[in-house]
């Protein structure tokens, strides 16, 4: 069942709620979206389903017609009716603040609590990126495979620093957040991580699992992952049948520049297969720390960032930063339409340049947010090491949750790390002071359930967009008769 949207408009008791103003975003997408189907199928790309439905989802977004909670006063009467949400992890400006506050708060509270961590950034080099954009299977792979990297490096630093006996004697953990695009939406996909700024080891002699914390990376150091993570790279693209490599007049396919000391020291150059349309490019890649001065190379960069760490107890620096993570690539605030119908982004800080607005055409606008939805089941959000679902060591090492009534709960403090997530009624009254469960009039228990009006049957993406058949049936004026009870 779809949740509901934060906006709660009052409609007179007894009648459905009308429709609500359309923000930017949904009169883009309902002025333009035929035209884009129209302009991809003369030009023999054709979109595909699940791109369809999340347009389609999107133009249902908030629109009382499709649906709504209906929040009742059994005492004075009242009735509140909030649209439902599409749930999209797409380009829902809406949803994704809500999904934002959602896993924000869960990982801050529910997973991270007082351990220290640091945030890495991996950007991938183009042209790599344009074959990310579309093969999900490629990026789950290249991401699972970073993040090995970087928590390897940690346990050998462990091991080297802490005196252990074997690598494994060590235990970081790693939470991921894929982003798709850069703040002008150009297609970007690179990969946020969370990673603990130490590792979690188990007494020798069987005792309770302790968190060590490590010096931060240098330069050096990070340089020499972001080459092992371009050397794996590679790999999982040979593998692929995507990568043919290039040898040098050594013979061997890495070549050593040494132009000066800021110089990285290895390079692998190959062929890059982009795509049956789009050929095939040969390319040189190699790693480096982000904002670090390495010479002109001529050729592209892993550019790996670990620059920023909140320390132990800091949870309104951890707050921020896993916002940061989930943030949308845009906001309903950001968008706005010129006088002559051309659509303005403001960024949310401005560039080097001094650039601050981007301009695009509506059309322009909906090709941009093409490669923003992921392909459906496909995972954006990921928990490797300590932190995967399935460790070992994850009750151990994760914040005990109070449990709000003991007496009626017979879960242990280390189970109740599992229990489920707020609601979005109670994310409402706590983040907000929003209190939905009272009536604001007489402070009154209230009534939730669903109101499903019949004539809220799903319109396909074409039929909304005017190219078959005419628009729905008016909205009946009697109360509607089905109702089902929210869990």
């Amino acid at each position: 069942m779809h949740s509901a949207c934060s906006t709660t408009p009052s409609p007179t008791a007894g009648h459905p709620p009308s429709q609500t103003q359309l923000s930017v975003l949904h009169q883009i997408v309902e002025n333009k979206i035929g035209d884009l189907i129209k302009l991809r199928g003369t030009q023999g790309q054709y979109l595909p389903a699940f791109v369809i439905r999340a347009f389609q989802k999107f133009r249902e977004c908030g629109d009382p017609r499709f649906g709504y909670v209906s929040i009742d006063c059994a005492k004075c009467g009242e009735l509140l009716a909030v649209p439902l949400s599409c749930k999209q992890r797409a380009f829902c400006p809406r949803c994704l603040q809500r999904r934002m506050i959602d896993s924000g708060t869960f990982i801050t509270e529910r997973i991270i609590g007082d351990t220290p961590v640091r945030h890495f950034v991996l950007t991938f080099p183009p042209p790599l990126r344009q074959a990310l954009t579309y093969n999900h299977a490629l990026l789950a792979k290249l991401v699972n495979a970073s993040v090995k990297v970087i928590l390897k490096f940690l346990r050998r630093k462990a091991k080297k620093l802490l005196g252990l006996k074997y690598v494994n004697d060590a235990f970081p953990g790693a939470i991921s957040s894929i982003h798709r695009c850069s703040s002008n939406l150009d297609a970007n996909v690179h990969l946020h991580v969370m990673v603990t700024d130490g590792v979690f080891v188990r007494d020798e002699h069987g005792g309770p699992v302790s968190f060590r914390e490590l010096p931060p990376p240098t330069d050096d150091e990070i340089a020499e992952v972001a080459w092992r993570i371009c050397r794996r790279t590679t790999d999982i693209l040979r593998a692929s049948g995507l990568w043919r490599d290039i040898k040098t007049n050594s013979g061997d396919t890495s070549a050593t520049v040494r132009k000066s000391t800021s110089t990285p020291a290895r390079q692998i150059r190959g062929v890059l297969s982009l795509g049956p349309q789009s050929g095939e490019r040969e390319v040189t890649y190699f790693g480096r720390a982000a904002g670090r001065e390495q010479g002109d190379q001529g050729g592209y960069s892993f550019d790996l960032y670990a620059k920023r760490a909140i320390a132990s107890g800091d949870h309104k620096g951890l707050k921020k930063l896993a916002d940061y993570m989930f943030h949308p690539p845009f906001t309903d605030r950001q968008l706005s339409l010129t006088p002559d119908g051309r659509v303005m982004l403001k960024q949310d800080r401005p560039w080097q340049n001094k650039t601050e607005p981007v301009f695009f055409d509506q059309l322009e606008f909906l090709i941009k947010m093409i490669p923003l939805v992921p392909r459906p089941r496909s995972k954006t959000v990921r928990f490797h090491g300590v932190y995967a679902p399935n460790a070992t060591l994850r009750d151990e090492v994760l914040p005990k949750v109070k449990v709000a009534d003991p007496e009626s709960s017979s879960e242990s403090s280390a189970s109740s790390n599992r229990s489920r997530r707020m609601s979005w009624v109670e994310m409402l009254k706590r983040d907000y002071g929003v209190d939905l469960s009272r009536c604001p009039h007489c402070s009154s228990e209230t009534r939730v359930f669903v109101k499903i009006p019949p004539w809220t049957v799903r319109r396909t993406i074409l039929h909304g967009a005017g190219l078959a058949g005419d628009s729905h049936d008016p909205p009946p004026t009697h109360t509607p008769d089905y109702r089902a009870s929210v869990q």
